[in-house]
């Protein structure tokens, strides 16, 4: 399977802006061939493209190496299939409950999962509280802002 994340936004996140971390791994700007020749991108469909890297810059004390950590327990949940653990970098930034929205696209179709995660001290676990999974099929002329919206019902 090759499933690939695209956006990620963590919501009663402790540390961040309006408590909330948003990461985007679709291209904002026009990609040309050579970064695709290259590897830099990957197409998705039509003119959109995933980054194969993203950076992240900062002074010291701001907050990148956290946020290395929650994209890597983030990657480890739900690409790498992983059990959620207490011991996560994650389980220290947030107090009772955080919403993870992931959006993936595979095989021509966007998915949002959007995951309720709730601390439990007593045990020291991290549950998984409630799950709600959709599903767009995109064609080959959806525009990059429409490719991972979806409308309310």
């Amino acid at each position: 399977m090759d499933i690939k994340i695209i956006k990620s936004i963590f919501r009663n996140l402790e540390g961040y802006e309006n408590n909330t971390l948003t990461i985007d791994f679709l291209a904002a700007k026009r990609v040309y061939e050579l970064e695709s020749d290259e590897n830099i991108v990957t197409k998705l469909v039509n003119n959109i493209y995933k980054l194969n890297s993203i950076s992240l810059a900062g002074i010291n004390a701001s907050g990148k190496t956290t946020t290395l950590n929650i994209i890597s327990d983030n990657l480890k949940v739900f690409i790498q299939n992983q059990s959620l653990n207490y011991q996560m970098i994650i389980s220290n930034y947030f107090e009772e409950q955080l919403e993870i929205e992931n959006y993936f696209y595979y095989d021509g179709f966007v998915y949002k999962l959007t995951s309720f995660i709730k601390k439990d001290n007593g045990n020291q676990s991290l549950i998984f509280d409630e799950e709600f999974l959709y599903k767009k099929k995109v064609n080959s002329n959806i525009a990059k802002k429409r490719f991972s919206s979806f409308r309310r019902c």
